[in-house]
């Protein structure tokens, strides 16, 4: 979810804005991440929720080291077809 749409669609939210965005989180929102933390918001999920999200950090580090090999390797190949020839 984007800050943008908790506080507002207005550039720089008022003051009055902001605090209504963050009472909408605490009564609408059982967690809230940012992309930064994005590691620790799943452990957390698995935290509060392990009925639903049970080993979602493994699986999520596992398709990231995945997704790491196949950047790695069209980096690679494109690398190769644009540069070398």
């Amino acid at each position: 979810m984007l800050s943008a749409f908790v506080v507002s669609s207005h550039r720089r939210p008022s003051q009055l804005a902001l605090s209504q965005a963050k009472i909408n989180v605490v009564k609408n929102y059982l967690l809230v991440g940012v992309t930064e933390e994005y590691e620790d918001f799943l452990f957390a999920l698995e935290t509060l929720l392990p009925e639903f999200f049970k080993g979602i950090l493994e699986i999520y580090k596992g398709w990231m080291s995945i997704l790491l090999l196949f950047s790695f390797f069209f980096s690679l190949l494109h690398f190769h077809f644009c540069c070398l020839h």
